[in-house]
């Protein structure tokens, strides 16, 4: 029997959840708020609403110098050091938050046995801009289903707000609720729900490629470094690379064709074709179990290669340095001689 159908035969109260709206419908009774013009509250709600679809894809990081230090630990100088971006059309860092988040099935309270539940990821971000200065400490809850056309795929709704903003009080308590409930069941039921800790770092991309069907059209992504913290103990240092395609044809080519993204950006693991135990690199294994054997793997494969690059390179310069050395002394003896 699946968890959630368990879930509603024990009468599990932890894991219903009052018959409020989602978030469609208070992004609608926003909009009709007879105190305000329809214009003015759209323009308010355009930076707290979000509804679109996302193609997703997993990386590791390569041996290619950009974002490693030598030990394999995200260096965040070089990270923070890219070029910034300040507008939507303008390659670059843009981004960089501190994010706790949690995932959660929850029921309305006239669910049937059988019925699916819905699935909340609940984040608390602090969220600072690419020069590093503090913006805001953000709340967001969204909801996300599948698009059906592409198994990667997503249709993603969420509404972001600032604690205590009045405008928001009753997505602040469904926050709170859902938060709770996450941590519930982290105790009783980990296969429902988990909460982690990570840093990210937003960048722009654009992909140098065109669709024949549309030439004009631009590719672009957004490419999330992240750095996971403690729990568990074994993902600290860990450094995982999600690309955010903003269309499928971005994301095809990408596939098809690697040299696309950054070339810091190393060997996928989003499905079966790039790597065998690509579920392992989910968030919710990577929470309950740790990074795969095949993670540290590569990483001593990184490492093995940035040292052997740095030997061929340290053996350059030695054999260069030698060479000037013998110029030198060539240089002094026809001195010596023509005095």
């Amino acid at each position: 029997m699946p968890t959630h159908e368990k879930a509603l035969d024990g009468a599990k109260l932890e894991l219903i959840i009052e018959n409020e709206p989602l978030l469609n419908d208070v992004y609608q009774a926003n909009l009709a708020d007879a105190n305000k013009k329809e214009g003015e509250v759209k323009e308010v709600m355009k930076d707290h609403f979000e509804h679109g679809r996302e193609v997703e894809r997993r990386y590791l990081p390569s041996a290619e110098p950009g974002i490693l230090k030598d030990d394999g630990h995200l260096d965040t100088k070089l990270v923070n050091a890219f070029p910034q971006s300040t507008k939507e059309t303008e390659p670059g860092l843009f981004s960089k938050r501190r994010i706790k988040q949690a995932y959660v099935y929850a029921y309305p309270k006239d669910a049937k046995p059988g019925d699916e539940p819905i699935r909340f990821r609940l984040r608390r971000a602090q969220h600072y801009d690419a020069a590093g200065k503090f913006v805001a400490d953000e709340y967001r809850i969204a909801c996300k289903a599948h698009a059906g056309d592409n198994e990667n795929a997503r249709i993603e709704t969420q509404i972001k707000f600032n604690k205590d903003d009045p405008m928001f009080q009753q997505e602040q308590r469904r926050f709170d609720v859902l938060w709770k409930m996450a941590e519930q069941n982290q105790q009783i039921m980990p296969e429902e729900g988990h909460v982690g800790s990570f840093e990210r770092w937003y960048i722009r991309h654009k992909l140098d490629v065109k669709d024949k069907n549309d030439k004009k059209k631009e590719h672009w992504c957004e490419i999330h470094i992240e750095r996971r913290n403690p729990p568990p103990p074994e993902l600290e240092g860990m450094v995982r690379i999600e690309v955010e395609f903003k269309t499928d044809f971005g994301e095809k080519a990408a596939k098809k064709k690697p040299s696309l993204l950054p070339k810091w950006i190393g060997p996928g693991v989003t499905d079966e074709d790039e790597a065998k135990d690509w579920k392992d690199y989910k968030s919710g294994r990577l929470m309950k179990y740790g990074p795969p054997r095949s993670y540290f793997e590569h990483m001593m494969m990184i490492t093995k290669e940035r040292k052997k690059r740095q030997d061929k390179l340290d053996r350059k310069r030695a054999k260069a340095m030698k060479k000037a050395a013998q110029r030198e002394t060539k240089r002094l003896k026809k001195r010596r001689k023509a005095k």
